[in-house]
């Protein structure tokens, strides 16, 4: 148990035990104390006791909205949110859709009063409900999810894009990848363009942030493009990304490495169909070396095409 961990569950039991005799006063501490912790094991990928504690404290707040909606209601729909996103990493997919759809519904609501402060939560709500949909294969459903969020992101980036222009981009992003999925290769195009675009952009002024965005969104549009048989532009995507995920490597190996291997194996089967043979040859063989490199290491999953789902699913804290 980390020092966090044992700090939060100290914390728990006293709230929990001042709950018993006054529980109008101190089962509000309760709930935000148990969110807390369900945050610490999501960071350390506990997520079976992230769930359990979300679902406990999910338990009292609609138990204190159901006195004091006002107060409370947003409560509710953020812990729904984080609690749909420990089980959409357990792949529990129906129980994340009802989670989110229940997120939804009250940040709808909510900003039918206050959309300043609410909109941004029923636009990450839509994200999240897309990812889950797609995962399902509910690809219409996904896709009406995005564009949906799309819309509201893009009007918030108007006003504020310093804060807006990385939630817009990663919806372009994900709105391509169902995109594709449908075989609409030429909307899938435009959309993971335009993510490349503003991730460009971010990058100029964030490099240490965005980088790893900006070689996410030129692998998947290389895909894009060598789907399309565009083979010279998806080698230049697919170049340009290994460049990058290469220099973030080298101060994270841990992390992009796998990266790396996978962009390299996505260019080398582009240098096959470019009857490049011996480009193809370096390309694959270097990805294998470092696939068995990283396996000694027991790093287990690589995945050809990249996508946003561990940022489009983002806990909030209360």
């Amino acid at each position: 148990m980390t020092e966090a961990e044992t700090s939060y569950s100290k914390v728990l039991k006293i709230r929990k035990k001042l709950a018993e005799t006054e529980p109008h006063v101190f089962l509000q501490g309760v709930a935000q104390t148990l969110n807390s912790l369900g945050n610490t094991y999501w960071e350390k990928r506990k997520m079976k006791e992230a769930e359990s504690s979300y679902t406990e404290a999910l338990e009292i707040y609609q138990k204190l909205a159901e006195k004091e909606p006002i107060i409370f209601m947003k409560s509710v729909a953020k812990t729904l949110n984080n609690l749909g996103n420990t089980q959409y990493n357990q792949r529990k997919l129906k129980e994340a859709e009802i989670s989110i759809v229940g997120a939804l519904e009250i940040c709808q609501k909510l900003a039918e009063t206050e959309p300043h402060i609410f909109l941004q939560e029923v636009a990450t709500a839509l994200n999240n409900l897309g990812n889950v949909q797609r995962e399902q294969r509910k690809l219409k459903e996904a896709e009406t999810s995005f564009v949906e969020a799309l819309e509201i992101r893009r009007k918030l980036a108007e006003t504020d894009s310093h804060v807006f222009l990385q939630d817009l981009a990663m919806t372009l992003n994900n709105l391509g990848a169902v995109q594709n999925d449908q075989q609409q290769l030429t909307e899938a195009e435009i959309s993971y363009s335009k993510s490349l675009e503003i991730r460009r952009k971010l990058v100029e002024t964030e490099p240490h942030i965005f980088l790893q965005d900006l070689a996410m969104s030129l692998n998947n549009l290389g895909i894009m493009q060598y789907d399309q048989r565009k083979l010279r532009e998806a080698e230049t995507s697919f170049v340009e990304a290994l460049e990058i995920y290469r220099k973030l490597a080298e101060a994270e190996p841990h992390v992009f490495l796998q990266n790396v291997a996978m962009t390299l194996s996505n260019l080398g089967a582009m240098q096959t169909d470019q009857k490049k043979l011996r480009e193809a040859e370096t390309s694959i063989v270097e990805a294998l070396k470092i696939r068995r490199k990283l396996a000694e290491n027991r790093a287990a999953h690589f995945f050809t095409r990249g996508g946003d789902v561990t940022q489009q699913f983002r806990k909030c804290a209360i």
